[in-house]
């Protein structure tokens, strides 16, 4: 078996025979942790822009002014469309798409919410206290056309 340390008498020197590969091992398992964890934060902030960009649909479906107003249901659809389109965000994890029209003086105002349960897929073993889910939400309200 051969040391990992020699000394050449020839030259005069130490010889670190695969003392590269031991601290690459020691800073692999960190090199790795630091990788998943932007990989998780980066699906966090892209699936709260995902939902945001879906209630702000929603929410102009239902101001747009019609003959028949838009119900809850198509503006439900129009969210889960917009949810779906984006491959990422499992409409499973949708728990609640609340929709409330409410008047503001002359006018009146919609609003659509979303409420996501985001599920982690490695930054909660590597940073304690963190749980397996975090929950989401986005609010639009935008005023009703021609109140």
């Amino acid at each position: 078996m051969k040391c990992l340390q020699s000394f050449d008498l020839s030259i005069g020197k130490w010889h670190e025979r695969g003392s590269t590969a031991v601290e690459f091992a020691l800073i692999l398992p960190i090199l790795l942790m630091l990788l998943f964890g932007i990989i998780d934060f980066g699906r966090l902030l892209y699936t709260q822009e995902v939902l945001n960009t879906a209630v702000r649909e929603g929410a102009r479906l239902g101001i747009k002014m019609k003959t028949v107003p838009v119900s809850d249901q198509e503006i439900q659809a129009q969210v889960t469309t917009v949810l779906l389109a984006s491959q990422l965000v499992d409409v499973a994890n949708v728990t609640n798409v609340p929709i409330v029209r409410y008047a503001v003086g002359t006018s009146t105002n919609l609003q659509v919410v979303v409420q996501y349960d985001f599920s982690f897929l490695v930054a909660n073993v590597f940073i304690p206290g963190l749980s397996q889910t975090r929950a989401m939400n986005a609010t639009s309200i935008m005023r009703m056309e021609g109140t």
